[in-house]
């Protein structure tokens, strides 16, 4: 008897302590967008800087430091790819929902985002013409400002952005 309550013990200290993983964990923080397409085409960030805030469940995203949307997501990390589905509490989109992919690719946050209201999520991260899909690609803050821990396609996405960014303020500081 005393052999079956020790190995009961046992067995459930051991499942207690198998936790799974917080799948939302590794989306905190603040990220800074390198790459973002719509519909097949390239979007402006050389004029924007686009930040997406995640703590817990709910995201902000920023351009240039205004918030353009906020909601929250709930994650599937059990499918392949991983889905999330984002409910939009900001004006344009407010409560449609969109579905999506999401990917952890070294230090990018891969998203592709069906449309707003539409039923069918994408199932890869292409952002084909006529697809009506969004790929976007963010990096942390930190790494992005220090440049540290960037592979070498992201850093030369953020050197790039940088050097645009730059051309368009003296083109702009010019023109006053």
């Amino acid at each position: 008897m005393k052999q079956a309550v020790f190995f009961a013990s046992l067995w459930f200290a051991l499942q207690s302590s198998g936790k799974p993983a917080d799948p939302l964990k590794p989306l905190e923080g603040n990220w800074i967008a390198i790459q973002w397409e719509v519909d097949g085409e390239q979007a402006g960030l050389a004029k924007r800087e686009i930040r997406l805030i995640v703590e817990g469940d709910r995201f902000a995203l920023k351009a240039d430091g205004k918030r353009t949307d906020h909601g929250s997501f709930v994650l599937n990390d059990k499918k392949k790819p991983r889905v999330i589905d984002i409910r939009h509490l900001g004006e344009e989109f407010k409560n449609e929902i969109s579905l999506g992919i999401y990917e952890l690719k070294k230090e990018e946050l891969w998203l592709c985002l069906a449309r707003a209201g539409e039923k069918e999520r994408p199932i890869d991260f292409s952002c084909k013409k006529g697809s009506e899909h969004v790929l976007m690609i963010f990096v942390s803050a930190t790494d992005y400002k220090s440049n540290r821990k960037l592979s070498a396609r992201s850093r030369n996405w953020v050197e790039r952005s940088c050097e645009i960014r730059k051309t368009v303020e003296i083109r702009w500081l010019k023109s006053i």
